[in-house]
């Protein structure tokens, strides 16, 4: 997401997939709401970025497909 230019809310933009996971297993464990509504809140975020997301990098994959040595290329260049 970060690499194509899209964010997230400040509250969830440093968590990983793996903190979704802690976060979930801290919920079942504990029962405490905090946790689930953090997890509820970067879930969100995974759903509304989709779009966005899907929109930019597929394009960049069926270019690699169709053209593999200018998308090799341009991943020199970055």
């Amino acid at each position: 997401e970060k690499e194509v230019g899209i964010s997230r809310r400040a509250e969830v933009s440093d968590m990983s997939g793996m903190d979704a996971v802690v976060l979930w297993k801290l919920w079942r464990s504990t029962g405490q709401r905090e946790y689930v509504e953090k997890l509820v809140k970067y879930n969100e975020e995974d759903v509304l970025n989709l779009r966005t997301l899907a929109k930019k990098v597929v394009p960049m994959c069926w270019n690699a497909i169709r053209n593999p040595m200018s998308a090799a290329q341009s991943n020199f260049d970055t």
